[in-house]
């Protein structure tokens, strides 16, 4: 193995036990001085030299992750006033505002310089604050003809400052952390103080960003605009959630990110065009600092600074006259950028993406070879060569992509999505095309708009194309399947696995081990390894989804964040659905967790209080789910997911659609019984029978309702009362 490999390692391992520890900084630095001590005057001793370097490095990486932590505690550090209360901060907006789709809400990331507590002196202050404020400003759009806020807005918010939320199964806490921020703000008072208050340079290519996605949208209609402008420009905010999830079900998310393909374009066109005119060496820095410009155009996530490094590596291996080995580049790549930032080895998109390029280094080249070999046993040498190239260039390379991303991705979304393999074979090779001709498109349109929109002629087929592919294996019925939670031990259990067989395999035959030759290698078919995972993953997915007792009622009090969501599964396997709360995919999720794997079907919906935190997610459900009946309380909601949801119960074939008001009774099997008692302008009050046990569920009614309830008799003796909400999912 390389020696810079084995010290990307080492590195990232001391960053993994420093953020397990919790040591000082300067106690690893000790522990630096011993070791590198220790090189010094073992000279006699080459076995002991690897060992000492590899224990210097991960001491060194743990001294930096130790310097990186946030001075928390430190009187100018705005996350020290965490939980004081409502406070004034002002600040400038650094980093283009997020809103999602038809929301009335925009996320805004503020740089704050200045803390205002009620009667106290301003207070200077630095640091990161997430602000969740109206999407709209009046004062902004007094000021400057525009209601939008905009990178490089100087505000003041008024509202309380709180450290980011922990939720069940998320830290949202440690996923803000890993880019600087650890305070949040649900914003009171938003005032529009100044606009264009960020620095020249980055001001200027926020405007550049910006009129790159105003030209996009203006190009392309919906939803071929928002994709492009993930594709192009690293924005997929305004993606529309069908599509979105589309590309999550598909596996296919990695199309609308820049990507290590995107800079190896656009460094290739601006290399062909460079070299001539200015030769090569002004030519590569051209291309260096063409890249650079583009990685900070597009956000400079993880991902993104990951490929253009080492694309810029590569250009300077050339110029020098060097071989670029590609292992020894993505070695030097992820150490130098958790060096600069400790926390980006945490980071999702620069995990995967440093997986996958690990997988074509690593696969796709030696599978090309053995498939062209095979290939020319029946054919020339030249046929098979190009028979290979084509196959490694639609097969291979996703195959090797996949294989290294596969347990990271199963960790991650607990899904395993059987339409993978089959999209991203038909859509990857249209990408090329697309990038280009819609890149043309783009750079053509801030030039002059009529002859853009003539080069996004040329790009609309591909885009089309690529929805039509993600949007058809995205909807396919068992797509993908829940697999609950994946136990880290197992995921890391498969890489160790994966990257043994990967060295055994690669060393030549009389230098493997002897167990090997003589058990496993003649019994060991290609591709076991990961047929074998893969059930492993499907059946252990599916044992662990199972109910723990199958001759018990469950009642299960969802965590869904605000109102009420509780799910009832018989000892038979009948399943209801009472109430959903505000958020449709942290009820799909609850929902997946806690029924069997591959479920599309509840027996019953319960649909009993109107308004937006108990119905909220119920639209997503019923694009999840199929619903054989369902209860609709009287009460006349006026939220608009009430609306919706009328809407699809009413378009939903066969559906038996019951009236609360009608006080009815269902027979869920089993001796179940579930029973309206009472309908009123609030919601519906509920009660849930089984043998000895009841429970009353007075859906949707204040604490004093139900006390109300209670008191006028009209609650029968129960077992169990639910009163409020619950900070888990709680199972009776």
């Amino acid at each position: 193995m390389p020696l810079i490999v084995i010290l990307a390692l080492c590195w990232a391992a001391g960053l993994g036990l420093a953020s397990r520890l919790n040591q000082p900084w300067w106690a690893w630095l000790l522990f630096a001085g011993l070791a590198l001590a220790c090189l010094a005057t073992t000279t006699s001793h080459q076995r002991l030299r690897l060992p000492l370097a590899g224990a210097l490095v991960m001491s060194l990486a743990a001294a930096r992750f130790e310097a990186a932590r946030p001075p928390f505690g430190a009187a100018d550090f705005l996350p020290t006033y965490n939980g004081v209360g409502e406070v004034t901060l002002e600040g400038v907006v650094v980093e283009t505002p997020t809103t999602p789709a038809h929301d009335t809400r925009t996320d805004l990331r503020l740089r704050v310089d200045t803390l205002y507590r009620p009667g106290a002196a301003p207070l200077p202050v630095h640091g990161l604050v997430l602000v969740h404020a109206p999407r709209y400003s009046a004062g902004r759009l007094t000021a400057t003809g525009s209601a939008d806020f905009q990178y490089g807005d100087r505000l003041a918010i008024t509202g309380p400052v709180e450290a980011p939320p922990v939720l069940d199964g998320f830290s949202y806490r440690a996923y803000l952390a890993r880019s600087g921020v650890h305070s949040q703000v649900n914003a009171q008072q938003v005032i529009f103080l100044a606009e264009r208050q960020a620095g020249p340079a980055s001001q200027a290519l926020f405007d550049l960003r910006a009129r790159a996605l105003r030209t996009v949208r203006r190009l392309f209609a919906p939803p071929h605009s928002e994709l492009l402008a993930g594709i192009l420009l690293g924005d997929d905010s305004g993606l529309p959630s069908d599509v979105a999830d589309a590309f999550s079900a598909t596996s296919t998310s990695h199309l609308i990110a820049i990507s290590g393909f995107n800079i190896t374009l656009l460094a290739g066109a601006i290399t062909a065009l460079t070299f001539r005119l200015w030769g090569r060496w002004r030519g590569a820095l051209a291309a260096i600092g063409v890249i650079a410009v583009y990685t900070l155009l597009v956000g400079a996530s993880a991902s993104v600074v990951r490929a253009a490094l080492m694309g810029s590596l590569v250009l300077v291996a050339h110029q020098l006259g060097r071989r670029a080995q590609a292992l020894n580049l993505l070695a030097a790549t992820a150490l130098l950028m958790t060096a600069v930032n400790p926390h980006w080895l945490w980071d999702l998109g620069f995990l995967l993406s440093t997986l996958a390029t690990l997988g074509l280094v690593l696969y796709a080249t030696p599978w090309e070879r053995r498939v062209q070999q095979a290939i020319g046993r029946v054919t020339t040498h030249s046929n098979a060569r190009r028979l290979a190239g084509v196959l490694g260039e639609l097969v291979l390379v996703t195959l090797a992509a996949q294989i290294t991303t596969l347990p990271l991705t199963l960790l991650v979304s607990q899904r395993l999505s059987l339409s993978a393999l089959p999209a991203n074979l038909l859509v990857l090779p249209a990408q090329p095309a697309l990038m280009i001709t819609s890149g043309l498109a783009l750079l053509l349109g801030l030039v002059w708009a009529p002859l853009g929109q003539l080069a996004a002629w040329l790009a609309w087929p591909f885009s089309a194309y690529t929805l039509a592919v993600i949007q058809f294996f995205g909807a396919l019925p068992g797509g993908s399947f829940y697999l609950g939670e994946v136990a880290p031990a197992l995921v890391v259990a498969a890489y160790a696995v994966l990257f043994g067989l990967t060295w055994l395999l690669g060393r030549a035959a009389p230098q493997r081990p002897a167990w090997w030759r003589e058990a496993l290698a003649p019994r060991l078919p290609a591709g076991g390894f990961l047929l074998l995972f893969s059930a492993a993953i499907l059946v252990w997915g599916y044992y662990f989804s199972q109910p723990a007792h199958t001759d018990r009622l469950r009642v299960t009090v969802l965590n869904v964040g605000g109102g009420e969501a509780i799910l009832l599964q018989t000892p038979s396997g009948s399943r209801a659905l009472i109430g959903g709360g505000a958020g449709g995919r942290t009820l799909t999720r609850a929902l997946d967790a806690q029924l069997p794997l591959a479920t599309t079907t509840l027996d019953l919906l319960v649909i009993a209080a109107p308004d937006e935190a108990h119905l909220g997610a119920v639209p997503e459900v019923l694009e999840r789910f199929e619903v054989e009946r369902a209860v609709l309380t009287a009460a006349a909601g006026r939220a608009a997911a009430y609306r919706v949801t009328l809407d699809k119960l009413y378009a939903e074939p066969g559906l038996d659609l019951v009236d609360a008001a009608a006080l009815p009774a269902f027979d869920l099997g089993d001796g179940v019984t579930l029973r309206v008692l009472a309908d009123g302008p609030h919601g519906s009050t509920l009660r849930l029978e089984w043998r000895h046990f009841a429970i009353m569920l007075p859906i949707g009614l204040a604490p004093e309702g139900e006390a109300d309830l209670i008191v006028r008799g009209l609650a029968q003796p129960a077992t169990a009362l639910l009163t409020g909400r619950t900070e888990r999912d709680q199972v009776l």
